[in-house]
């Protein structure tokens, strides 16, 4: 799924990386965690920026892995 995303807060967590946020055109309430693998690209999202994701979610499961950040807005 590719969606926008909006970035309320980063954090590590026992080397788990993850950006938490939400998305401004659907549910602006309902938060949703990423685990991120690359840090590289963590590193690059800003809190309170908004990103186009693309990202994939097993079956009831929370976090939502991201497979792309591509491109901030």
């Amino acid at each position: 799924m590719t969606s926008m995303f909006t970035v309320i807060d980063k954090v590590e967590t026992q080397g788990k990386l993850e950006i938490i946020g939400y998305n401004p055109n659907y549910m602006q309430d309902k938060q949703v965690k990423i685990l991120m693998e690359d840090r590289s690209e963590w590193n690059q999202i800003v809190k309170n920026e908004s990103y186009i994701i693309t990202y994939t979610q097993k079956e009831n499961e929370q976090p939502v892995f991201v497979e792309f950040v591509r491109e901030r807005r």
